[in-house]
């Protein structure tokens, strides 16, 4: 197959095993799955699932029968309905983002004018800390200065725990617990996370719900007018910490928390699960 053939159909969309299905049909005309696979390296195992993919994609056609027959679609119509598609799904993808670009370009605005390990002054709409620990101290001190609400939305690495002892996170929501303030909590947990730590801080009158997937991003909000943002690189870890004051940013997320929020499950029905797996597995190691 020419170099050149191949790169189209790659940007097309097709992959290699779909490539090489698809030169097997052409070669042919038609033929059932089984008979195709001599033709080709496609994996017996794959082999269905590919050819219903070009089907999919406009490449083939399928006539239903015993066995059921897959056509290659002549080139120039299969070529045809393969840019209208692209091109129907990009204009798709245009449009939706052209609706959220008003939303999003005020929050890039604010966001451009930060500030390096800035502290806190009230000339600053955002600043950033390249410094893990003066991030993360940082959102301590804003939990003990809020006065009404404050929200946590991360993954369970990431999260609260017991290894909290430098300017204790832990011990600044207790102290915002005990000021009355409304403290909701979006974590995934496991079996070696503390999960006395979060009995005890919903006993304290903290809310927690277990998202049902793993949250990619964290954030703080407090207050509902002040966000805190952990930024990761490509290999998961610290990159920079992003502190946003602004009522309308925290808004945005503020919507994103109570969206998941619904969606999630309350944390004491994870923790007795995850108890009762505990219990059962010192009883088989017993």
């Amino acid at each position: 197959m020419e170099e050149s053939v191949y790169n189209l159909l790659r940007e097309m969309g097709l992959s290699p095993y779909e490539i090489d299905a698809l030169m097997a049909l052409l070669s042919i005309g038609s033929s059932s799955a089984v008979d195709v696979l001599p033709l080709c390296k496609v994996p017996r195992s794959r082999i269905y699932q590919v050819l219903t993919d070009l089907v999919a994609k406009g490449f083939a056609s399928i006539r239903p029968g015993k066995p059921t027959i897959y056509e290659a679609v002549p080139p120039r119509d299969a070529f045809g309905y393969r840019l209208y598609t692209l091109r129907t799904e990009t204009d798709r993808k245009i449009k939706g983002m052209e609706s959220k670009v008003e939303s999003v370009v005020p929050v890039l605005e604010k966001i451009s004018r930060l500030k390096p390990n800035r502290s806190i002054g009230p000339e600053d709409v955002a600043w950033v800390y390249y410094n893990e620990e003066r991030f993360r101290n940082n959102i301590t001190d804003l939990i003990l200065n809020c006065g009404k609400s404050f929200r946590s939305f991360t993954s369970g690495a990431i999260g609260i725990s017991r290894q909290d002892t430098n300017r204790s996170r832990i011990g600044a929501i207790y102290a915002a617990l005990e000021k009355g303030v409304d403290v909701r909590l979006i974590q995934t947990l496991d079996s070696n996370v503390g999960l006395e730590l979060y009995l005890d801080l919903i006993s304290k009158g903290a809310r927690h719900v277990v998202p049902t997937m793993e949250p990619k991003e964290s954030f703080w909000i407090v207050d509902a007018n002040t966000a805190a943002l952990l930024v990761k690189d490509e290999n998961g870890r610290f990159r920079y910490g992003l502190v946003v004051q602004d009522p309308f940013i925290s808004s945005l997320l503020n919507r994103y928390f109570d969206d998941h929020w619904e969606k999630s499950v309350p944390a004491e029905k994870v923790i007795q699960q995850l108890q009762g797996e505990l219990s059962k597995r010192k009883d088989h190691s017993s």
